[in-house]
């Protein structure tokens, strides 16, 4: 039990029990954006033969990322990186948005689908090889 003897006890009481909810509270929140922190960790950005992708270390997929692409392109279907194989399983939305110098493409058949706005802009693409994309989602 306290034994509280003057109206200063009660106000440093007081105090330290506001403190002590304050950091209860803070930690809480630090340990959440620890989590939230950590999620994004599994992410990273990989170049792999002047193609930018996009992987996740925790599920080993890779998607290719929007740059400037230029000639012909054959998408791999896995690649490594630090000694990890990553399999490609999609394109972002306007991967290939405006890549008027694009002018062919090898899409592998680990990606089943592509975005409708995949090629948006790519004036000189005069052919796609599409071995098993089953949908091409439309927008």
């Amino acid at each position: 039990s306290v034994v509280v003897q003057s109206e200063k006890s009660i106000i440093l009481l007081f105090k330290v029990g506001s403190f002590y909810q304050f950091m209860k509270r803070f930690l809480l929140m630090f340990v959440a954006l620890l989590t939230a922190i950590g999620s994004f960790a599994d992410v990273k950005f990989v170049m792999v033969d002047s193609l930018k992708f996009v992987v996740r270390t925790d599920t080993k997929e890779a998607i290719l990322y929007a740059n400037s692409y230029r000639g012909d392109i054959k998408v791999p279907e896995k690649f490594t990186d630090e000694g990890v194989e990553y399999t490609v399983t999609a394109f972002t939305d306007e991967c290939f948005k405006n890549c008027s110098g694009l002018t062919s493409i090898s899409i592998p058949s680990s990606v089943t689908s592509l975005p409708s706005s995949c090629f948006y802009g790519c004036s000189g693409l005069k052919s796609v090889f599409l071995p098993l994309v089953r949908d091409i989602t439309a927008q």
